[in-house]
């Protein structure tokens, strides 16, 4: 079986465990692999692709480079951290045009910006004036229906 294994990364290698169908099971191909590679038979990537390395045969180096690059998608919390914007001049002209844009708006609606303390006041004041109500119509329906 592990010539088997060590023919087919030969042939169709880089390979990840996975991909290794002479195996029932990417586990014992796994298995096969990495004795191989203790061996010296065979070598593994440096980098991981999920929790497994990519093996591969002398002379396939290059094909192990780019099978890792095509197959990297691990997402990981770097991969939604906001990029750092430079600041061109460009950037900052059109930040300057709707400032400018957005002022002029406030000065035509004659609108005043609410501070984000009294628009959360304001939202809970909205919120507890609804549920009043409510709760009051709860208490009367509940009231009846006992005496019913």
């Amino acid at each position: 079986m592990r010539d088997k294994v060590l023919d087919f990364v030969k042939q169709n290698g880089p390979c990840l465990p996975v991909e290794v169908k002479i195996c029932s099971d990417s586990f014992l191909s796994k298995a096969y692999l990495d004795e191989l590679a203790e061996k010296g038979l065979l070598k593994k990537s440096s980098e991981k692709i999920g929790e497994s390395y990519i093996y591969y045969s002398s002379g396939q180096e290059s094909a192990v480079q780019e099978k890792i690059k095509s197959l990297k998608v691990e997402k990981t919390a770097r991969t939604y951290a906001p990029k750092k914007v430079v600041i061109t001049p460009d950037i900052a002209k059109k930040r300057e045009e709707f400032e400018s844009r957005l002022k002029d708006i406030e000065k035509k609606t004659k609108a005043t910006p609410l501070s984000t303390k009294s628009k959360e006041l304001s939202a809970k004041k909205r919120l507890t004036e609804n549920v009043k109500p409510q709760i009051i119509e709860l208490k009367l329906f509940l009231h009846q229906a006992i005496y019913y």
